[in-house]
């Protein structure tokens, strides 16, 4: 954990994780074993993060949000609150996903899509494109 990052309280941090300078979190977030937590990222509160997951630099979580296992979270790329982030799914950069998002498992999202509220893609789903308004 870089000295700069700061770590709510009730939170747990793994063994092996990897956070990056001025990462933040919010209380009762919980970091699996060998996740990697790049700068500047965001962590709402009462976020779990899986074994082996990605976050790239400047991303943000959003509140009571799961991410599974192997997740691959792009830089600068959002995921709202309430959502569930199935397990190697891959987000790419500036990518937005909004509230109340489920991403099944190994689904991927392109470069700089954005994912409306409420969305569902099912399990090995590519989504190319924005259906945001």
């Amino acid at each position: 954990v870089h000295p700069s990052a700061s770590v709510g309280d009730g939170s747990i941090i793994e063994e092996n994780v990897v956070i990056g300078p001025f990462a933040q979190f919010g209380s009762n977030a919980y970091v699996v074993k060998n996740a990697q937590i790049g700068a500047f990222c965001v962590i709402s509160y009462n976020v779990h993060i899986g074994q082996n997951s990605v976050l790239e630099p400047g991303c943000f979580v959003g509140h009571d949000t799961f991410i599974d296992k192997g997740v691959h979270l792009g830089e600068a790329s959002s995921v709202g609150p309430y959502s569930i982030i199935g397990k190697d799914v891959q987000i790419g950069d500036f990518a937005e996903i909004r509230d109340h998002v489920e991403l099944g498992k190994s689904v991927v999202v392109a470069p700089g899509v954005c994912i409306e509220s409420g969305t569902m893609v099912p399990k090995d789903g590519v989504v190319e494109t924005s259906n945001c308004n």
